[in-house]
This record gives C-alpha cells, sequence and structure tokens, in this order.
C-alpha cells in the first residue's frame, strides 16, 4: 500500500527505529492541497496532525510503498 508521509516515516533511519526494516520510498517529494498542519496535545506530548483546510493550503510529503502486514503497526 502507498502511505502519504508528511511526518518522518519517509526517513530511512526512523523506519528502521519502528519497524526493523526500510521501504520504498518515491524519489520525488509530493504534496496534498486543503490541507494544514496543526499542533496536537496528547498524553503530554505534541504531535503535527494534518486537519482540512481551505484550498490554497498543502501539506508537503512523500509516498512510502509499505506492504499491508504492517498496517497495524502504523496506526499504533
Amino acid at each position: 500500500m502507498k502511505i502519504f508521509s508528511y511526518g518522518t516515516l519517509w526517513q530511512k533511519e526512523v523506519q528502521i527505529a519502528v519497524f526493523g526494516r526500510t521501504f520504498s520510498v518515491e524519489p520525488d517529494m509530493d504534496f496534498i492541497s486543503g490541507w494544514t498542519l496543526t499542533l496536537v496535545k496528547m498524553n503530554g506530548t505534541y504531535y503535527n496532525v494534518a486537519v482540512e483546510s481551505d484550498k490554497i493550503s498543502m501539506i508537503t510529503g512523500a509516498i512510502v510503498k509499505i506492504p499491508e502486514r504492517y498496517a497495524e503497526k502504523m496506526d499504533e
């Protein structure tokens, strides 16, 4: 499956730390329009979360190809 990562999941070091292996990442950065990032505090830690916004807003990221069997781990 292809995942749009606007965080650090497209970085090889993060993939190894979380999954113990690396995944294929499309070489060109991509973007989604109509979304923006906002900080949300959960359990005392702040996280960037994508929320719908106006049409001129945009988030950049990368397309990461991750096997379906890792879907549950990604949700963590």
